[in-house]
């Protein structure tokens, strides 16, 4: 094993090299062109990598053994408040969001380590007649910046969202009991953690409604109201019970 600043490098008999950008945390294979998986010496600068094989001396550029995916590159918020959408990232580094959030646009993170879920969210109702849009980079100490465009839709005729004023969610901040107040019926109610994963699909086919969600832990979590031809996103905060 050999460490340079936070880059660990560990070569192994019969599984070839494995690679870590950020002191262990996250690991990675790095035998692209690697004929022979036995490692019996290896060295890695600034620069290069290199790994002493049975066969002979393979030789790798650093920024080589970096990687960084997300998907999709462009997430699409709805007109409504609290409106949310999920960015998926596939990274063995060190990454951070660049570039400014518009004062109508909110993020759960920005920045992280390895593989991770983020959480974009509109923080305005969009009163425009046309969408906006936000640009913003994703990049790694070694990997290629990836640009995101995050797109908040403007109203349009057909599927509306339930305004403000004619549906309510109280009390929010809550200790588990919420109420649900809508003038139009509610079919259901899905609910989602601050990673995007669903945690309960909730039927309730009424204009009114009282959930118990006291046995959730105290945290954020993201709520999805939808009727006939209209959806909500709201957000939710559990107190300590």
């Amino acid at each position: 094993m050999l460490s340079v600043g936070p880059r660990i490098l560990a070569g192994t008999n019969s599984g070839g090299v494995y690679f870590s950008a950020n002191n262990g945390s996250n690991w990675s294979k790095a035998n692209f062109g690697l004929a022979d998986s036995m490692v019996v010496a290896f060295g890695m600068n600034r620069n290069y990598v290199y790994i002493g094989t049975p066969n002979g001396v393979w030789r790798r550029g650093l920024p080589e053994l970096y990687f960084m995916d997300m998907h999709p590159d462009s997430l699409s918020l709805s007109e409504t408040e609290n409106s949310y959408d999920t960015l998926y990232m596939q990274s063995n580094d060190n990454w951070t969001i660049n570039g400014t959030l518009p004062d109508w646009l909110s993020v759960n993170k920005l920045s992280g380590s390895g593989s991770d879920t983020v959480i974009f969210y509109s923080t305005k109702q969009n009163p425009n007649t046309l969408p906006r849009e936000a640009s913003l980079t994703i990049a790694t100490e070694m990997a290629p910046a990836s640009p995101l465009t995050v797109i908040q839709k403007a109203r349009h005729a057909g599927i509306s969202s339930a305004p403000e004023n004619r549906l309510q969610l109280y009390p929010n901040p809550t200790y588990g009991a919420l109420k649900i107040a809508s003038e139009r019926p509610v079919e259901k109610v899905l609910v989602y953690d601050v990673t995007g994963n669903l945690l309960k699909e909730i039927p309730i086919g009424a204009k009114n409604a009282s959930l118990d969600f006291s046995s959730m832990a105290k945290g954020v979590y993201f709520i999805t109201l939808t009727g006939r031809n209209w959806t909500s996103n709201r957000k939710m905060v559990v107190l300590q019970h």
